[in-house]
């Protein structure tokens, strides 16, 4: 509608007839117009008043607009990254045009402009000043943006500048430098794995004895985590989610202990001893089970061990 009024009055449209000017928004409507306006409540008279089939049209196809939700949309509004000023001053004056503001309309155009800018510094100082009105925060919001646009200009002509006159000062520093004469390349041998890459570790199965290395204790594998290279771990603490990196197999090797009797193997050579094993025997056998429960496997692949502590 407001398009077709700029042209009424830019033509001269409207110095015509009325009839004349409802044909002619009629034809620039387009067909389904005529089917509008034939079910449009208009009596013949009003069909040929301009101002009464604009209003009719008006109703039809402008719905009432939700203010709550207009009003919503308005203040979330902020200048989104990348998004300059101008477009953002006009976003929240059009979003204002439907809400229905009346006489705070400004104030509350002026609020979300200064709280919306991307610039925190600048909002910040305009939240300071208590006489601030409309006109001065957009003219304020529109002197920083331009400043901010000149500033890497000006700052590389001086930056340039500077770096002559060093050269010139000291000449000596500077020989050698500049441009290579031929184009050079940077690339990998064909077998080479780049630093950075992420060593794939074994994955770890349901049951799976593994020791955590941030809490230093020992848990079991109860399944895969939704994040990747992830597990889900039972703990004396309780269940805990821990990356692969944190995690290393448990060894769970059984020594080779001999048999716990009071009786020896009869091999030709003992004969007729019955002792029992002595008691530095069964320490050695217990501090060789304990430290096998304990074993687990870096991440280089070394199995490590703790250290052995008397039991005192």
């Amino acid at each position: 509608m407001k398009r077709f009024e700029r042209y009424r009055i830019a033509s001269g449209l409207d110095r015509q007839s009325e009839e004349f000017q409802v044909n002619a928004f009629m034809y620039a409507a387009g067909d389904d117009a005529e089917d509008i306006l034939s079910v449009l409540p208009l009596s013949d008279t009003d069909k040929k008043s301009y101002e009464s089939v604009i209003d009719a049209f008006e109703k039809h196809c402008v719905s009432k607009r939700n203010v709550i939700y207009e009003r919503a949309c308005f203040n979330r509004r902020s200048q989104q990254p990348g998004e300059s000023v101008e477009s953002f001053i006009t976003a929240v004056h059009t979003l204002a045009e439907h809400c229905q503001f009346r006489a705070l309309r400004e104030e509350l155009i002026r609020d979300r402009i200064v709280v919306g800018i991307l610039d925190a510094k600048l909002s910040e100082s305009l939240q300071l000043d208590a006489e601030l009105t409309l006109a001065k925060a957009m003219t304020k919001v529109r002197q920083s943006a331009a400043v901010k646009k000149q500033q890497p200009v000006l700052r590389g002509a001086e930056s340039s500048a500077g770096h002559e006159d060093f050269k010139a000062q000291f000449p000596t520093v500077f020989s050698g430098l500049g441009k290579l004469k031929e184009p050079y390349t940077i690339a990998l041998e064909p077998d080479a794995v780049p630093y950075a890459l992420v060593r794939s570790l074994p994955q770890l199965q349901p049951g799976q004895d593994v020791w955590l290395t941030r809490e230093r204790k020992q848990g079991t594998i109860i399944q895969k985590a939704v994040t990747p290279r992830s597990y889900l771990i039972h703990t004396d603490e309780g269940q805990l989610r821990r990356n692969r990196t944190h995690l290393r197999p448990v060894q769970n090797t059984q020594p080779q202990t001999t048999p716990d009797t009071d009786e020896t193997p009869d091999n030709g050579q003992n004969l007729g001893n019955t002792d029992t094993p002595t008691d530095t025997t069964r320490e050695s056998k217990s501090h060789t089970h304990t430290e096998a429960n304990n074993t687990y496997v870096t991440s280089s692949g070394r199995v490590s061990r703790p250290p052995g502590r008397l039991d005192l």
